[in-house]
Formats: structure tokens, C-alpha cells, sequence
């Protein structure tokens, strides 16, 4: 935005804060209800909202510095009555939600943590390392092969319309995660078809949310209608046919075409890309519970207290990075990247992309493994005060001295000795940050040495 590229050909729309062009694919489910769901905390800081609690109760630790910690984002005065007891995973983000993994958080933490619960429920079509500590397992409907749906996609610069067909049948009691709402609901008082409108009968769900699909693409229609765009049918579209939406335009989708070509105001207090908050400068909005802006929106990650952070993006000194004091037991920065034989943690179970094709492995530099005794394919321990992984090394020049890599995704993989054999890098991570505000990194430091031990 400083430099001028903000709306600009392949500069935008930034993923995640848009807008896209705004075509709806979806309609309500029904009348949305009055009660709203306190946001008590930030999702990757559960486990320390839970271990964290008997310190505040106590006295070990104030409420004031738990809240900070665990990113709290409601009315402070809930934290008197938080004792969370039951756990449950819906799985509907099947790539996101096995969390062992794929927190910034090391699985010790959170295992601690999921001890603690009293009954722990998963709906999930996977066997992941983290459904397994569900006392209950509710086999859902896998969202890539067997659920039906329409959806948008609009990474990497380009937009498009598909319908996901369900190209297998559910075996079994297998049932979509609407169809399990839908029972809830209806065990807490509310009729299915007051929270699923199109609801009729359980031998007619089927047809009910075939119903659903047709008005949500009819929305799609009559967007592209506006614009004297013809679509494919209904059945075209069901049969195959998705929608390309870069080609019917004339010029590149920037997005913000309306503040950036037009002049309108964005939705800011000033009107302008702001980079100062003044929400955030004004000391007394300081511990509200939820905030909100000028429009009267809420602030999705700001929790009630930002602690150290100000008005307007500054360095800090990064915890666990090499300026800490803990560079001198662990040396090595540890970066976590994706890989591109996974999408998170999903296809870690083909043996195509874990040994034939690509072989999951810590890149550490020749300088690095010299120093240490080791060689390409040597099994390492890879460990710092939040855990212990074991796997073989990938010695290369293509990663500079000082800096190692183990790539995100991997399954954890416990073995005896509680080291983690699949060698997730989330056993790694974690820490005491000084905020909730943000993520905790995806980086930290870590020790290598050559492993003596046995794997089981």
C-alpha cells in the first residue's frame, strides 16, 4: 500500500481480507439466532487456556497476565466461571483440523491438555493422531471425496466456481456433518428446520439439501445475469462444467476497484489504508472483553488485553529467535514450511509422498552436519526444551549454516521414550510468547546430533 501496488495486476486482492468479486455461493441455512458465542480465546493458545487455569486458581497467575497469554477476547468477568471439561472437533476443514500437527504448538502441551477434558467427541473421516484421543468418533462424510457442494476458490490470483460431486458413496452410518447438526440441534430444542430451513424429514434430507445447492447456484446465475454473463445449467454444472471466473472479465481482477480507481472511501475510520490504530492507542478500550471499529465491527484477533503490542507495526525482538538466550543450548533456527507433496497434514499417509517420491527429512547445511559428525541420510534427534523428533538428515548446500528445515504436515509419531517419530515440527514449537494476539511462529531453535537410539 506505501509503495502503490495495492489494486494493482497480480498485487492483490491480499488472501484472506479481499474482497473478491463477491459472488454468492452460499444462502442461509435458516434464521439466525439471538445468542452469539462468547470468543473466549485464541484457538491456537487452548492448551495453555486450559493448563494455565490452576495457576490462576491459586494465585500463581493473575487473571490479568492468563488473559494476555491465552489471547482472551471476551468479557473478563467469564474467566470466573471458565472450566472447560468437553471437547469437540467437527472436522469440517478436514486439512486443518488435526491439530496435533498443525498447531504452532508443541502436541506435549496439548496432549496435557486434552488429559484434562472429561469427554472428548471427534467427527472426522480420518484416523488422524489427534482423533484418536476422542473418547467418542463420529465417522463424517470426507469433504474431498463424499461430500456434495458448491466452492470457491480464489488463491493464487485466480477465481473459480466448482461443484464437488461426491464421486464415492459414504459407507456405512456415515453421515454429512450437516445431517449430525442437524440431530444436535434438535436434542438441544431446536427444530432442524428452524436451524436448516430446508429441512423436511430424514428419509427427504437428501433431496432437502439438493434444494439447498440449486438456490445457491441460482444466486451465482443471477449475479452473472446482471452482468449479461450466461453460466452453465444447473445440470451442466453438476456434470462437470465449473466456472473459469477470470475469463469474463475484460480487464485483471484487482479488487478495491472502488476506492483505488473510483475514489471511494474504504471501510476506515479516515477513509484511507490506516497503519496506525487508533483504536488501539486509546489506553481506556484497553480490556473491554470484544472489541469493535468505528462501523461497529468486531475485531476478529484482537483480544481483550494486546499486551505489548502498540498502535503500529514495530520490530521486536523476536522470543526464540537468535538474538534469545536460548541460541546458546539450541544454535539452529528451525523454519517450518510447507511442502508440496501435502496440503498440511493431508496425503502424509501415501507412501508415494513419504518415502518413493519424497523422503521427509531435516535440510541442514554441510557446515552444520560436519560439525556434528553427520552424514546425508544419518538418523538425527532433532529436540529443544518443547520435545524430540527423530528422522534422517538431508545434508545440502541449499540451506544456508545455522538454519534447518523440517517441512509442516508430518504426523506425530510418539515412540516409547515419547520422541516423535514422524517427526511433526509442531513437537517443536511453542513457547511463552509474550501475546495471544498473534499466532505463535512457525519457527524456533532447535539442537541436532546423530541419533544412538532404536526407533519403535
Amino acid at each position: 500500500a506505501i509503495l502503490g501496488y495495492w489494486g494493482t495486476p497480480g498485487a492483490g486482492p491480499p488472501l484472506n481480507i479481499g474482497p473478491y468479486r463477491g459472488i454468492p455461493v452460499s444462502v442461509p441455512w435458516g434464521k439466525p439466532g439471538t445468542y452469539t458465542v462468547p470468543r473466549i480465546y485464541r484457538g491456537h493458545c487452548w492448551a495453555q487456556a486450559v493448563l494455565l487455569l490452576d495457576k490462576v486458581r491459586i494465585g500463581e497467575l493473575a487473571a490479568h497476565d492468563y488473559m494476555s497469554k491465552v489471547g482472551w477476547r471476551a468479557d473478563p468477568s467469564l474467566l470466573k466461571d471458565f472450566n472447560p471439561k468437553m471437547l469437540f472437533q467437527d472436522g469440517r476443514k478436514q486439512h486443518s483440523t488435526n491439530f496435533l500437527v498443525t498447531a504452532t504448538d508443541s502436541p506435549n502441551d496439548q496432549i496435557s491438555a486434552l488429559e484434562r477434558m472429561d469427554f472428548i467427541v471427534s467427527m472426522h473421516s480420518v484416523m488422524t493422531p489427534t482423533v484418536k484421543y476422542s473418547d467418542i468418533i463420529l465417522p463424517a462424510q470426507d469433504s474431498m471425496w463424499e461430500a456434495k457442494g458448491i466452492t470457491i476458490s480464489a488463491y493464487g490470483g485466480f477465481e473459480c466456481i466448482n461443484y464437488l460431486p461426491g464421486v464415492v458413496q459414504p459407507p456405512g452410518e456415515v453421515k454429512s456433518m450437516l445431517w449430525v447438526y442437524l440431530k444436535l440441534a434438535d436434542k438441544l430444542g431446536i427444530p432442524p428446520s428452524t436451524y436448516f430451513r430446508y429441512y423436511t424429514t430424514d428419509e427427504n434430507f437428501e433431496a432437502d439439501y439438493e434444494r439447498y445447492l440449486r438456490d445457491c447456484y441460482q444466486g451465482i446465475t443471477d449475479y452473472y445475469h446482471k452482468r449479461s454473463i450466461t453460466v452453465p445449467s444447473w445440470e451442466e454444472f453438476t456434470a462437470g462444467k465449473f466456472i473459469n471466473c477470470d475469463e469474463f472479465d475484460d480487464e485483471p481482477f484487482t479488487g478495491f476497484d472502488a476506492q483505488m480507481k473510483e475514489g471511494k472511501p474504504f471501510k476506515t475510520q479516515s477513509g484511507r489504508i490506516e497503519f496506525y490504530s487508533q483504536y488501539m492507542a486509546d489506553e481506556n478500550n484497553r480490556g473491554r472483553g470484544e472489541h469493535y471499529d468505528s462501523m461497529g465491527r468486531i475485531y476478529e484477533n484482537l483480544p481483550s488485553d494486546w499486551g505489548d503490542l502498540g498502535p503500529m507495526a514495530a520490530y521486536q525482538q523476536p522470543v526464540r529467535g537468535m538474538d534469545d538466550a536460548l541460541v546458546a543450548d539450541y544454535p539452529l533456527m528451525l523454519l517450518s514450511p510447507h511442502s508440496r507433496y501435502r496440503v498440511h497434514y493431508l496425503f502424509w499417509d501415501h507412501p508415494w509422498l513419504r518415502g518413493h517420491v519424497y523422503r521427509h527429512r531435516v535440510w541442514l547445511s554441510p557446515a552444520d552436519a560436519l560439525s556434528r559428525g553427520i552424514q546425508d541420510d544419518d538418523m538425527v534427534r532433532v529436540h529443544n526444551d518443547r520435545g524430540t523428533v527423530i528422522m534422517p538428515a538431508y545434508v545440502t548446500s541449499r540451506i544456508m549454516p545455522g538454519v534447518v528445515v523440517i517441512r509442516h504436515g508430518a504426523w506425530y509419531t510418539p515412540n516409547d521414550s515419547g520422541e516423535d517419530c514422524g517427526a511433526s515440527p509442531s513437537t517443536l514449537l511453542g513457547g511463552d510468547f509474550t501475546s495471544g494476539t498473534t499466532p505463535a511462529k512457525a519457527t524456533t531453535l532447535v539442537q541436532i546430533e546423530k541419533y544412538q537410539g532404536e526407533q519403535s
